[in-house]
């Protein structure tokens, strides 16, 4: 699709029209046009234009157009035929500056940007008209002007496209769309939201009208387009949903789009005009018997169902939010008042009975609890905890297991990290298990706006772009925090072994009764892995044996002598990691050594099949279980040799999925979270991707854990 109109909005898609997307529908009327979009059907009717450009049409219609043009007077009183190039060439002559020449701008504007029209065409003269008062021209059905042009300019190229088609032609399928096609464009943008990553940006989600919240940069190729529309991760939107203030600009205007009118200007004898109404489909709808007259009109009323029902939706969600906000404020209100209550009562249990036991007992005197400063960096330090309920955790033990002679290595990143410089909580032997409190972990965790904007702030100052933070994971520079917090965003391997780590030892940490015996491997272990399985394969070949004594990195991961991995698998159950597959896609691996298996949680399961997936991990499957019999592992386990056989793998489902193409990395880390902390499933939702990828950054940009 190649476009010659002026406007400037941005580059239109070239695109060979045999694709799929410029599969036209027959439409049922001359008020809409349909598309097959990956087999759904959708339609861009005036609703659709209207709700990209606002050009919403005024309640009253009618409007009465006498006498002669002022303007034409003024610019053109000899001129028969009026040209776009002429208003051009009066606009830049001209040197008044008043509202006559602003208005002789407008008439331009409308020629050029929204009907598309070339400098050599003529200028439609009832424009002047209409232009010479304000009142008139403000409320004038602009907007129906604009979609008529356009829609008979779309029709008519795919209908002489289609007949191109038919024969066969060398030359290059083209074809030029007049009107404003602008908004053509930016509705498949909003049907298509997988498009967005191919030279088109969203850089705003509430601005009005729509066309407002799209950028696009540069005109893509078309194999870019067509690899979004082969993709598996294709995603349609059917049905636009309007946002409550939309429903009242549409409520406001007076369309309800259940009777499409339109009106032209007709010249009068005495040289006036009047703009009389005429329904454009008269001659069709007297041909149209009343079954397809009322199909017709039953869809469009359940449209505008959809979109009532959609606001509803809409407000319904916002208010089930406050009331889940309130019950958090309440639920940590309660805590704080119960863990005052318990840390009384302790001290007196414990000076009465428990001189012998050796129980460190913190006095209410001895810190301040509640009161907990985190350092950001800033001028004053914030408080993370005044309406929160951060749950303090001790230090793990940080002694390393007995394992093999190793080389020199340095201390573990965890004996400076927040973990371990937290004090530790009270505890006293006396209360019995229905008296004392159980941890609650939250993965929903609520952080205050203020303390979100202020690392929004932080990220978005360009000033300091090269400003790096120190975390537990290391230096981590201001593009990390950016990817991570800000949405449609990809994460990358840092992003994943960061994170991975801090929600195993925050986990390991709070000491969750519901939590797993699991630890963690990290993208580097995966890929060293992966990057074995040639060289395996060749010594299987030859019938030699594959010498793991040399792979001591993967080795040391098993034994518990890497650094920051220093829990044997010996030990646990499962070890989690982040995986990558097809190079774009991230998912959740567990090993599980109980039952010699490897479980998968994919967010985006149309992407690999479980057949192409069993595959892409033949040499985890079979490397793994020869790796851990190389370190005793089975031994020490009680393992027959059967066990050493390529582990099957499973799918689990069902699961939360994610609907779009750039949180898979958040739903990998969050699978993980709920997993290993023993939490369920109900709050791990797209929807909610937006604050945890918020959370997550705070967390690691404070070094603060918070559950």
């Amino acid at each position: 699709m190649t476009s010659t109109s002026t406007s400037i909005d941005g580059p239109l898609y070239k695109i060979n029209p045999s694709h799929h997307f410029y599969s036209l529908v027959e439409d049922e009327g001359k008020d809409s046009i349909s598309f097959l979009l990956g087999g759904v059907v959708c339609t861009f009717g005036r609703r659709e234009f209207n709700i990209i450009t606002g050009l919403w049409g005024p309640k009253e219609d009618y409007i009465q157009l006498v006498g002669n043009s002022r303007l034409l007077e003024k610019f053109f009183k000899d001129k028969e035929c009026i040209y776009v190039s002429d208003l051009e060439d009066i606009f830049l002559e001209y040197e008044g500056d008043d509202d006559d020449i602003v208005k002789l701008a407008l008439v331009y504007f409308i020629e050029i940007s929204l009907l598309g029209k070339d400098r050599r065409t003529k200028v439609d003269i009832g424009f002047f008209k209409i232009d010479d008062d304000w009142n008139t021209f403000n409320n004038y059905d602009w907007g129906r002007i604009v979609f008529v042009c356009t829609l008979n300019a779309l029709k008519r190229a795919l209908d002489k496209q289609y007949a191109k088609g038919k024969k066969n032609s060398t030359q290059t399928k083209k074809y030029t769309i007049n009107g404003f096609p602008h908004a053509l464009q930016v509705w498949a943008y909003e049907s298509i939201p997988t498009i967005i990553g191919c030279g088109v940006d969203k850089v705003n989600d509430h601005v009005i009208p729509r066309m407002l919240r799209w950028v696009c940069q540069q005109s893509p190729k078309s194999q870019t387009i067509s690899q979004v529309f082969d993709s598996p991760m294709f995603i349609i939107k059917a049905v636009i949903e309007m946002t409550p203030e939309e429903e009242q600009l549409k409520i406001a205007s007076g369309e309800l789009f259940e009777n499409f009118r339109s009106s032209t200007i007709i010249q009068s004898k005495n040289g006036g005009s009047k703009r009389v109404r005429e329904v454009v489909n008269d001659e069709d709808e007297l041909k149209k018997s009343k079954k397809q007259k009322s199909k017709i009109k039953m869809k469009k009323a359940i449209r505008n169902l959809q979109d009532r029902v959609a606001v509803v939706e809409g407000q319904l969600n916002t208010i089930k939010s406050d009331i889940d906000e309130l019950k958090g404020l309440m639920s940590t209100i309660l805590k704080h008042i119960g863990l005052q209550r318990k840390g009384d009562e302790g001290d007196h249990k414990v000076s009465e009975g428990l001189e012998d036991e050796h129980i460190e007992v913190k006095k209410k005197g001895d810190e301040d609890v509640l009161e907990k400063k985190v350092d950001i960096g800033l001028e004053e330090p914030i408080d993370v905890v005044d309406d929160e309920d951060v749950i303090e955790i001790e230090p793990f033990l940080t002694q390393r297991p007995h394992v093999r002679p190793a080389r020199r290595k340095r201390a573990s990143v965890y004996l400076s990290t927040p973990f371990t410089t937290l004090p530790k909580r009270s505890l006293t032997s006396t209360t019995s298990t229905s008296e004392s409190e159980a941890i609650v972990y939250d993965p929903m965790h609520k952080i205050l706006d203020v303390h979100l904007d202020r690392l929004r702030a932080w990220i978005t100052d360009k000033r300091t772009d090269d400003e790096l933070r120190e975390t537990f994971h290391g230096k981590k520079s201001k593009a990390f925090f950016r990817d991570l917090f800000m949405c449609r965003r990809w994460l990358s391997d840092e992003h994943l072994d960061a994170l991975f780590l801090f929600i195993r030892l925050k986990i390991k940490a709070a000491g969750i009764p519901s939590s797993q015996n699991f630890t963690t491997a990290d993208t580097i272990f995966m890929r060293i892995l992966v990057s074995k399985w040639p060289l395996y394969k060749e010594c299987i070949k030859e019938n030699r044996p594959f010498d793991w004594d040399e792979e001591y990195r993967l080795v040391d991961y098993v034994v518990g002598s890497k650094v920051d991995f220093q829990d044997p698998w010996a030990s646990v159950d499962y070890v989690y990691s982040p995986f990558n597959v097809h190079g774009n896609h991230w998912v959740l691996l567990c090993l599980d050594l109980v039952s010699c298996q490897v479980k998968v949680w994919d967010s985006l399961p149309s992407l690999t099949t479980a057949e192409e997936m069993t595959n892409i991990l033949l040499p985890i499957r079979q490397l793994v279980p020869k790796l851990l019999d190389s370190t005793g592992f089975f031994d020490r386990r009680g393992r027959s040799s059967t066990y050493k056989e390529p582990w099957p793998v499973v799918i689990v489902d069902p699961i939360p999925l994610q609907r779009n193409n750039c949180d898979c990395g958040v739903f990998a880390i969050k699978y993980f979270e709920y997993i290993a902390a023993g939490v369920g499933l109900d709050t791990l939702c797209q929807e909610n991707m937006s604050y945890f990828r918020k959370q997550l950054a705070f967390q690691v940009w404070t070094n603060t854990p918070m559950y």
